[in-house]
Order: structure tokens, then C-alpha cells, then sequence
């Protein structure tokens, strides 16, 4: 929110740990955590429920029909101090996660283990970034997993990995000025080509030409990534 422009609107409110819930999307169930571990003081409601305090806001330049939306993301939730604004972020991330609801074979730990033990063997040092609940180089995993659930199983793990070299490229690129893994002007148009292959069972990942190669990536095996899957 623009710190800058004036806020109107109600004061502080009760409401129910549902709603509360509702406006952090979390759970119902998260919020009560909270409330038993102290993170959340509430107070006794009529019926014995507890009620947590909010405030609501909107812009002052927002009209009449914005008031569905008066509980802005810049509410304040009186927490303890516990409860920061980073755990609150990562419950709401390991939700997020939760409603993609892939139920296909492959294994959602594992492809992003993989893929990101591969880039970081080849990023410049100062560059690596280690995955996030699901987030590798900027691609967000399970969310691929769940879009792409109607696609062959190689074709989608190939997929994702050309996804996540394009953004490493661009990421890296952000530090060194140069169209990473290429020199600037080794290219029409910049950065590299990005290519991958299905075969003999595993999925073979490069930048650059397929013939000469800029760079290429350890491949990954179909297997490796498949629920169940045990390295001998």
C-alpha cells in the first residue's frame, strides 16, 4: 500500500476467528493455533468464542463500491510480536500450495530438489538461490505442477525446467550485465536459447545451440522425480 495516500474507514472491530482467517488467508484452524499459542490475544465473545481485533481501511480516493473490499492487506492484527509478518507470510504460502491440489506422479519435493541441485552447480557464485516452500529461481513449482496436471509426465517436467532456466538466465543476468550463461552479443536478441530433450528416460536440459552448446545441465531422470522413487 502507498504509505502516502490518506486512509479512511472504520476503527477497530471484533470479529470471528473465520473471518479473521478469511482476511489473512489462512485457515480457520491456523488462527486458532495462534489463539491457543498466545500469538493472538482475543476476547470472550457472547457465546464463549473468542473475538480478534481488527481495523479496517480503504484509500480515501476509493468510491462506494470498493466497500467489499474495506479490510485492506495493511490491517492491523494487534499479534503479540510473535506472530510475524514473515510466519504469517509462510502459512499463507503453505496454504497457497495446499489449494493447488496436484494428484499426479510426480513427486513435488523431489522435482524441485533436482532442479535446484542442478542449478547450483552451474550459477555464478553469489548468484545461487536456494528453493522456497516450492519457489526455484523465481518459478513457482507447485503451481506449474497443478496447471500442467493434463500433460504427459516428461513433457511437463521438461516444461518446468525450461521455465526455471529462462528465469535463472534473467535473475543471473540482474547481477553480472551479461546475458547469462553467454557473453552480451554472442546472441540475436540477448540471452541464449534455452533447450531441452526427453530421452532414454530422462530429460536433457542446455543453453545455446543443441549442436554446441553454451552450457548444459546435469540431466534428470524421469524416475528420479516420480513419487515413490528410491536412489538405490
Amino acid at each position: 500500500m502507498d504509505e502516502q495516500m490518506p486512509l479512511a474507514g472504520s476503527g477497530p472491530r471484533l470479529v470471528s476467528p473465520a473471518e479473521f482467517a478469511a482476511v489473512l488467508r489462512v485457515t480457520e484452524d491456523d488462527v486458532r493455533e495462534w489463539i491457543g499459542q498466545g500469538k493472538l490475544p482475543f476476547e470472550p465473545g457472547p457465546d464463549g468464542e473468542p473475538l480478534l481485533r481488527i481495523t479496517e481501511e480503504r484509500r480515501a480516493d476509493e468510491g462506494p463500491s470498493d466497500a467489499a473490499a474495506a479490510i485492506s492487506a495493511s490491517l492491523v492484527f494487534y499479534s503479540t510480536g510473535e506472530l510475524t509478518r514473515e510466519k504469517l507470510d509462510g502459512r499463507r504460502r503453505e496454504r497457497q500450495v495446499e489449494s493447488y491440489d496436484y494428484d499426479g506422479p510426480i513427486d513435488l519435493g523431489a522435482l524441485v530438489a533436482a532442479l535446484s541441485r542442478r542449478m547450483a552447480a552451474v550459477v555464478p557464485d553469489g548468484s545461487e538461490e536456494a528453493p522456497h516452500q516450492g519457489v526455484v529461481y523465481g518459478v513457482d513449482v507447485p503451481a506449474a505442477l497443478a496447471g500442467g496436471e493434463d500433460r504427459g509426465v516428461e513433457e511437463l517436467v521438461a516444461g518446468i525446467a525450461e521455465r526455471v532456466m529462462e528465469s535463472a538466465s534473467e535473475r543471473v543476468a540482474d547481477d553480472t550485465a551479461e546475458p547469462w550463461p553467454a557473453r552480451a552479443g554472442q546472441f540475436e536478441g540477448g540471452f541464449p536459447p534455452v533447450g531441452t530433450e526427453v530421452r532414454d528416460g530422462a530429460v536433457w536440459m542446455w543453453w545455446g545451440l543443441r549442436e554446441s552448446p553454451v552450457l548444459e545441465l546435469e540431466p534428470l531422470l524421469i524416475e528420479e522425480v516420480l513419487t515413490g522413487f528410491t536412489a538405490s
